[in-house]
């Protein structure tokens, strides 16, 4: 029966400042998600990508406008506001 292989990511950190593009695995790793959510918010088109050479590349200013959008703030409930 064939092993199955699965891909984990390096635990060296890695240097995204400098570059304009990220991967899906560089911004699964910069919002500690899971690369397969990474990948659906590129496929559902909430995350903005551009495919290049069968992969995805996302611009850091899309990144960082994606993260701005998703901020939480919490409702404030009438019992407490008053």
């Amino acid at each position: 029966m064939p092993h199955r292989i699965r891909k984990t990511f390096r635990k060296e950190p890695v240097d995204t400042s400098l570059s304009e593009w990220l991967t899906t695995e560089q911004v699964a790793r910069l919002l500690q998600i899971n690369l397969q959510t990474s990948c659906k918010l590129v496929s559902s088109g909430e995350l903005k990508a551009s495919k290049v050479a069968h992969k995805f590349l996302i611009k850091r200013s899309d990144l960082d406008e994606f993260m701005t959008a998703k901020v939480f703030v919490p409702k404030i409930s009438q019992s407490t506001a008053a």
